[in-house]
């Protein structure tokens, strides 16, 4: 699938985000100090983890990003709590985090001068069973 995706975007200009670069952000963190990352990675290794199926089935665009992006129409109510309780536990630990709503989402492209014309792409069904917090 990103492979034809990224074949369209590159008519687009802007800038293609690295295949191995792909992934889906949980919680934004910013800079953050060894002992508070050490604090949040210990609470995060506790958390339980329900697996769950992420159906990634539509493009969006975050406008003054100039960002492309995969997302889901349904959101898992898993992946939101698990979200939550990463924030939480970063809290904790004394981090800000952004009080924007979680929009679950992969990035694909940034910098586009515009949201590109892309058919309907094919879903992914993305079986969640881990996070890693990076």
């Amino acid at each position: 699938m990103w492979q034809e995706t990224r074949e369209q975007l590159q008519r687009c200009g802007g800038r293609l985000v690295p295949q191995d670069n792909l992934h889906l952000t949980l919680v934004f963190l910013g800079e953050v100090g060894q002992a508070q990352q050490a604090a949040v990675v210990a609470a995060a290794r506790r958390l339980p983890l329900a697996r769950f199926e992420l159906l990634l089935d539509r493009y969006g665009w975050f406008e003054s990003a100039q960002v492309l992006w995969l997302g889901c129409s349904q959101t898992p109510a898993s992946l939101l709590a698990l979200a939550s309780a990463l924030a939480g536990k970063a809290q904790a630990a004394g981090l800000r985090i952004d009080p924007r709503a979680f929009h679950p989402h992969v990035t694909l492209a940034r910098k586009l001068r515009n949201p590109p014309d892309l058919a309907p792409p094919r879903p992914v069904a993305w079986r969640v069973d881990g996070f890693v917090l990076a």
